[in-house]
């Protein structure tokens, strides 16, 4: 028997729930299309605040490199990179064709040590290899090369570029110092000349005593006196004329100026130059002493301006013993340790040799102790003094990376001590002194070319005396004429450089033009280190400086002749 059909077989049923599955469906996808279209919205909203932020970003950067570039481009200092592999300039700032004349293009690409001043290479380099060691080098002086061909002194600062850890570059910059440099030079030589004026009264005393004996045992030698006794005037007059002489090289010395050029130097050498200054222009009430230690280290630095540092400081000390004392100047090797550094104003920790000038006088009152390095202050009387001693002192040994200290008690007298950091360099060649007899000549014709006859006749009764044949000439052009006339014959030239129609340097290049290898000894009685530059450029390498002795002539012309060239003074 046939069931009848369920309702749920039925097709209204069927499509009634077809119909609600397709809304159901259809609700699930609105919620779907809904919700990805907030989510769409919503990263458009992102992504239009991130270009926003972007654009921001951007704006901002240019704006940054626009203040970067106009700040670079209008300082007063010379902005600088160049590549740590090949040393090649990549970027100067406009300063750079203001201060030396150059436009920027002829340089970019090119080595930057080619700028700097031969001389000033050496440090250049050293502070170059510090920054491709990722270390900062501190301020430098250096000479940039100008266009118009003279040199201006920047003061240089730079850092290491690096990149991935690796330096890649130099960052630098450079403040034209050239003018500052100029009013410190004439600073400087003012106030030399004023410590020379307080010696001179000394220095006229002593000179006056070293020419009465002269005098004297010169008009000696004329009469009839025993050999013995003749012996005993000429070493008066020799070791009188030989005081005169170092007391003339110390002023000369001390007065000739300084251009800060530093080399390495035994302090040793240098007290012992102060000490002869110092003995023969202090007053006989002030007793005078030096105490050395052994193995001073070497420092780096100018002889004048360290000599002139000492002389300001033992002049003050003398003034301040008006009924004479008790004056001590001693040195020793010392090592600041970080907590004495960390005590007293521009100390750091390090090596130095501490110089001490030690007086017993009257004192510096505490009130006005730190006062004593101000430009201009003085506790002198009006026109004795500008008040510009100490402050030099305290400029240059600053400028040598030292500083000083001061122990001070009234009516018991002050300690100055002086400290300039020790370096590990070896020290230069010291000047040439004869010291074993030197072999005579072979007949070698030598022309001696001076405009004083005394000079010429001393030279050549020496030269002769000693196997060499002579001629002499007054100026340049009466030696050239001996020249044509003689040839090859003559073997070396010994000239003074400050002679009337044609001098010295002139005349050694007329030499060097006709005969190149002709040796040539360069003598004067003048503060001429700029002539001997140039002569040096001119192949000149044996140097006489007047006066001289018998021994310091012979042994010049010996290692002129052999090809070993020396310098006596």
């Amino acid at each position: 028997m046939n069931q009848p059909p369920t309702r749920s077989d039925s097709p209204q049923l069927h499509s009634t729930e077809t119909q609600r599955n397709l809304r159901d469906s259809q609700d699930k996808l609105e919620v779907q299309i809904h919700d990805r279209t907030a989510e769409l919205l919503a990263a458009n909203a992102r992504l239009a605040a991130e270009i926003t932020e972007r654009q921001q970003i951007e704006i901002e950067l240019r704006k940054s490199d626009e203040r970067y570039r106009v700040l670079v481009e209008t300082l007063p200092d010379v902005i600088y990179e160049f590549d740590a592999v090949t040393g090649n300039i990549t970027f100067l700032n406009l300063e750079f064709e203001r201060v030396t004349g150059w436009s920027r293009s002829e340089w970019i690409g090119k080595p930057f040590m080619n700028l700097l001043h031969p001389d000033d290479l050496p440090r250049a380099q050293a502070a170059f290899l510090k920054n491709c060691r990722g270390k900062t080098p501190g301020r430098n002086e250096f000479r940039i090369l100008c266009k118009p061909g003279h040199y201006a002194t920047g003061e240089f600062t730079s850092i290491p570029q690096i990149h991935n850890g690796k330096v890649v570059g130099e960052l630098g910059i450079a403040r034209d110092i050239t003018e500052r440099k100029q009013m410190e030079e004439h600073l400087l030589r003012n106030q030399r000349l004023e410590s020379i004026g307080s010696l001179a009264g000394g220095i006229a005393h002593d000179l006056n005593n070293i020419l009465g004996p002269i005098i004297m045992s010169a008009s000696m030698l004329g009469e009839d006196l025993p050999k013995q006794t003749s012996q005993e005037l000429v070493v008066i007059i020799r070791e009188a004329a030989q005081r005169g002489a170092d007391i003339v090289n110390q002023v000369l010395t001390f007065a000739r100026g300084a251009k800060g050029e530093h080399e390495i130097l035994q302090p040793c050498l240098l007290i012992d130059q102060v000490k002869r200054f110092l003995q023969e222009a202090l007053p006989k009430t002030v007793a005078f002493k030096v105490s050395l230690s052994e193995g001073l280290w070497n420092i780096a630095g100018n002889m004048t301006q360290l000599h002139q540092v000492l002389v300001n400081l033992c002049v003050n000390a003398r003034d301040a013993m008006p009924e004479g004392g008790d004056l001590s100047l001693s040195a020793k090797n010392f090592v600041v340790c970080e907590q004495f550094a960390a005590k007293v104003p521009e100390a750091k920790a390090g090596r130095y040799v501490r110089i001490n000038i030690t007086d017993t006088g009257t004192g510096i009152p505490r009130e006005i102790l730190q006062k004593i390095f101000d430009p201009f202050f003085t506790t002198k009387a009006q026109g004795k003094g500008t008040g510009l001693g100490l402050s030099t002192v305290l400029g240059i040994v600053k400028s040598h990376g030292g500083f000083v200290t001061i122990d001070s008690k009234i009516r018991k007298g002050s300690k100055f001590s002086v400290y300039f950091p020790a370096t590990a360099e070896s020290q230069a060649p010291s000047v040439f002194r004869t010291q074993a007899p030197t072999p005579r000549g072979k007949g070698e014709l030598i022309l001696v070319v001076d405009d004083e006859i005394s000079i010429c006749k001393m030279a050549k009764t020496i030269l002769t005396k000693t196997g060499y044949k002579i001629l002499t000439a007054a100026h340049g052009k009466e030696a050239l004429e001996l020249l044509k006339q003689h040839g090859s014959a003559i073997k070396a030239v010994l000239t003074d450089l400050a002679m009337p129609v044609m001098d010295g340097v002139a005349l050694t290049r007329a030499l060097k033009a006709t005969h190149p290898s002709l040796p040539i000894i360069a003598s004067t009685g003048l503060a001429a280190e700029l002539r001997y530059k140039e002569l040096r450029c001119l192949n000149v390498q044996s140097f006489l400086s007047k006066p001289y002795s018998a021994q310091q002539l012979l042994a010049v012309v010996h290692h002129a002749l052999s090809g070993t060239p020396k310098r006596a003074r």
